[in-house]
């Protein structure tokens, strides 16, 4: 894909999500990163039951929050009423320049910080 293009799709993508709000202290920097579902969803994967939303952050750099399912056979009748299938999620952060997604895997300690970070430099 040409970098015109890139641009333009990711332009497209940004003006689609909700804007950064201002975020004063690590408790709504969580609850931001907890809204993740109001982000554009960047890709899906139906095979795996995997949503990856992304959110375009001002200084370029870019928060992914994947959801997936998880099924634990184990927890059938004995620790979870009904079925034992939950949704959970991986967090990632990709600065300019990345290679692959999952070298880009990290926390929300690390997000926090990013958030702290862009919203300082006033970005």
């Amino acid at each position: 894909m040409d970098a015109e293009l890139v641009e333009a799709a990711m332009e497209d993508e940004r003006a689609a999500q909700p804007e950064l709000p201002k975020l004063k202290n690590n408790e709504e920097r969580k609850e931001f990163l907890a809204k993740y579902r109001e982000w554009p969803v960047w890709f899906e994967v139906p095979q795996a039951e995997e949503t990856y939303y992304r959110y375009i952050l001002p200084d370029g750099s870019a928060i992914v929050i994947c959801e997936y399912k998880h099924y634990n056979e184990w927890w059938e009748n004995k620790y979870v009423p009904g079925e034992p299938e939950g949704t959970l999620t991986v967090e990632y952060l990709l600065e300019p320049g990345y290679k692959h997604l999952h070298n880009c895997k990290t926390n929300q300690t690390a997000l926090n910080r990013k958030l702290m970070e862009v919203q300082r430099n006033g970005q």
